[in-house]
């Protein structure tokens, strides 16, 4: 799992509850209000009712009737229905609608084109095909679970023209064809009818139902990809792997939340000519969003190594491997954790002492997570930000010098992490990390000074950083630490760089500049992490 997009997209759906709204109505899907709201608005034939999911608002009552059936049950959260977790899913079929995603990319039909089809929704869209499996599924097992007060047998979706086979049209057809998505949705339901439910739990089952249908279905819409262009193509891989990181974060999607949070997607297809961030009808956030997914794309497609040895620390062999290779007087052990491989040893002692737990979970120790801890000092001493920035002393980088300054403020904020108290699970892990980082970082803010503006920002802006990987509780094996690591600055910053312009860095290194700064500019005008600290209390009590 990658993480880079999730600082700015957890950022930007979180952000959003901070505004509000005066009037919620103004923020419903496009036609809102012309669809149907009750099963009555439907075509009826031999007391079966037809809704043809084929056609905009059609589809879009069926989200309202979802809405209206379950409002009870999310009464005691908000007022007006606005905390309602299921809004999620008509405000991103209303983007799709209004930003030109449901209609035939093909162009060989005119569905979804002004001015007599615009409400028709193409079988040849990819965005409309995956929608269907998080439309149609949630309102089938919503009948079967008697949310809908009908039986299951009361009501069919139409086909589309073509492609029938690839999709499921009533309740029995559905269970059989697609079995763990409407089980995972029943769950969901039968959860939210419980006496005693809340909202953290009711957050994780709506993910679990969510992600099953995504997964279930992609693998049948790959050959969609060939009828669009190739940034847009890009976008829709890449929106299913954000999906992921809004589901590991237990994003809420309300109402308010949702809607802000769609501010800063794309607001029309992608066309050839499209490359972010220089896109002239996108907002400045809009393009920063985009161009950020083209170094998220290019993380989460790693590619496997043969040698993992490869993937190891520099001087990870010269460092010491257990106490006794440390010097002794009057028998306790003494560490230089101011020399690099010192420091280096103190975290290869604690790899090959907590091997044993994950051997379970892949051979070589590669799935421990403390791996994150030395790879992450390895970055520090290759670019250079373990030296004196003042340049004072003779404490400088060079192939035989492994000294690490006091002054260098990298040094000392990571001087805590070599802890005793991590464990197998990841939250443990996130918990020590950001204690030790930030019980450290408020004693060293004078270190800014050695450096240039733009380092200083980024050192920041990191920090900020760091609570968001802990967020998404990023498991910091060795072969996924190490890939990210690509993607990050390779030097000190100069007060001449300018991402996303720095010419000897690669794009995804200008990319995450440029998400970064966005990120700490945010958060220090909306405190975001004590919103989240709040409102997603589940995930953030064991870190925070």
């Amino acid at each position: 799992m990658a993480f880079i997009p999730s600082w700015a997209w957890v950022l930007m759906g979180c952000l959003s509850s901070i505004a509000g709204a005066s009037n919620l109505s103004s923020l419903y899907p496009p036609l809102w209000e012309e669809s149907p709201g009750q099963l009555s608005d439907y075509e009826v034939e031999n007391g079966i009712y037809i809704i043809d999911p084929w056609v905009y608002t059609k589809r879009i009552g069926m989200y309202k009737i979802l809405l209206n059936q379950t409002a009870t049950y999310f009464a005691k959260f908000a007022p007006e229905n606005e905390q309602n977790l299921l809004w999620g899913l008509p405000l991103q079929h209303g983007w799709q609608f209004r930003s030109g995603r449901l209609a035939d990319p093909t162009r060989r039909t005119n569905c979804g084109y002004e001015p007599d089809h615009h409400l028709c929704i193409s079988v040849d869209s990819w965005w409309a095909d995956l929608n269907y499996f998080l439309c149609a599924i949630p309102f089938l097992a919503a009948v079967d679970s008697g949310i809908i007060g009908i039986s299951a047998d009361q009501v069919t979706l139409v086909p589309p023209p073509k492609d029938q086979l690839r999709f499921c049209y009533n309740v029995s057809d559905c269970r059989s064809s697609h079995p763990e998505m409407m089980n995972n949705w029943t769950a969901f339901y039968q959860y939210l009818k419980s006496p005693s439910t809340n909202f953290d739990d009711i957050l994780k089952h709506i993910w679990h139902a969510h992600t099953s249908s995504l997964e279930g279905a992609l693998g049948d819409f790959e050959d969609r990809f060939l009828y669009y262009s190739i940034p847009e193509a890009n976008f829709e891989k890449s929106w299913v792997l954000i999906v992921n990181y809004l589901a590991a974060a237990l994003y809420p999607a309300t109402l308010v939340r949702t809607y802000d949070f769609q501010k800063v997607l794309p607001p029309q297809v992608l066309l050839t000519m499209d490359i972010a961030p220089f896109i002239k009808d996108f907002t400045p956030i809009q393009n920063v969003v985009l161009y950020s997914l083209t170094m998220f794309k290019e993380v989460n497609e790693s590619t496997g190594f043969s040698n993992l040895s490869d993937l190891y620390p520099s001087r990870w062999k010269e460092s010491p491997t257990d106490f006794s290779d440390y010097s002794v007087q009057n028998g306790i052990y003494v560490i230089d954790a101011w020399l690099f491989t010192s420091r280096l040893g103190l975290y290869k002692i604690l790899l090959n002492k907590t091997a044993k737990y994950f051997t379970k979970f892949a051979p070589e120790n590669e799935q421990n997570v403390l791996w994150g801890l030395p790879l992450q000092l390895d970055w520090q001493f290759k670019t250079g930000r373990l030296v004196d920035p003042t340049k004072r002393a003779n404490c400088v980088h060079g192939p035989e010098d492994l000294c690490l300054s006091v002054d260098s403020w990298w040094a000392v904020q990571y001087i805590q992490s070599p802890s005793s108290t991590f464990t197998l699970i990841l939250k443990y892990l996130w918990a020590a990390h950001i204690s030790s980082l930030k019980n450290s970082a408020k004693f060293f803010e004078d270190r800014y000074a050695h450096y240039s503006n733009q380092e200083a920002d980024f050192m920041k802006n990191w920090l900020i950083a760091v609570d968001y990987l802990a967020l998404v509780r990023f498991p910091t094996t060795l072969i996924k630490t190490r890939e990210f690591q690509k993607h990050l600055p390779p030097r000190i910053l100069v007060s001449t760089d300018s991402a996303i312009f720095i010419k000897d860095f690669t794009a995804t290194q200008n990319s995450v500049l440029v998400v970064l700064s966005a990120l700490g500019k945010w958060e220090r005008i909306t405190g975001l992490a004590d919103f989240l600290k709040k409102h997603n209390s589940t995930l953030f009590g064991h870190i925070f």
